[in-house]
């Protein structure tokens, strides 16, 4: 991209997002959803810095995109894929997680019919190894249901 889709940029996201424009003591920027539009010394820069702290520059089919549907519904739209891949992962990480419940489920069950007195051994590790895995589902239901109910905002 070069200075002129930059400046353009600039002045969409100040006008679309005025709030979330800043003026430091060296330059003037836009910062929205992990992305950095700013002006210093006459030069334009476009970061993104939702992956990391480091500034690493935006991705041109995001800028293109920026320039044809604005620069609220582009990062809008940019973290509604994000989020949907999240859902995704956390989805395939509850499966995981109730197939491991259901094993150590299986395996005290099988416990119980094989060894009665082994079965009270080992009652309370089975026990233990459910009781992690559905925090740590309980943990991941709680961050799927924060970016489902992102989503619905984005969409609105």
């Amino acid at each position: 991209m070069n200075q002129k889709d930059y400046e353009k940029i600039f002045y969409i996201a100040k006008t679309e997002v005025p709030h979330r424009y800043f003026i430091f003591d060296t330059e003037e920027a836009i910062m929205y959803k992990g992305f950095k539009i700013s002006l210093k010394k006459g030069e334009y820069d476009f970061f993104d810095t939702r992956f990391s702290n480091y500034y690493k520059p935006v991705d041109p089919l995001i800028t293109e995109k920026i320039l044809k549907l604005g620069f609220v519904k582009t990062l809008n739209l940019v973290m509604l894929h994000n989020d949907e891949s999240k859902i995704l992962l956390l989805k395939r990480q509850i499966e995981t997680i109730n197939k491991y419940i259901d094993y150590w489920v299986e395996k005290s069950r099988l416990n119980w019919s094989k060894n009665r007195s082994k079965y009270y051994k080992n009652k309370k590790l089975f026990a233990k190894k459910r009781g992690v895995l559905r925090e740590k589902k309980v943990d991941l239901k709680a961050d799927l249901n924060f970016y489902q109910s992102r989503i619905k905002t984005y969409k609105n």
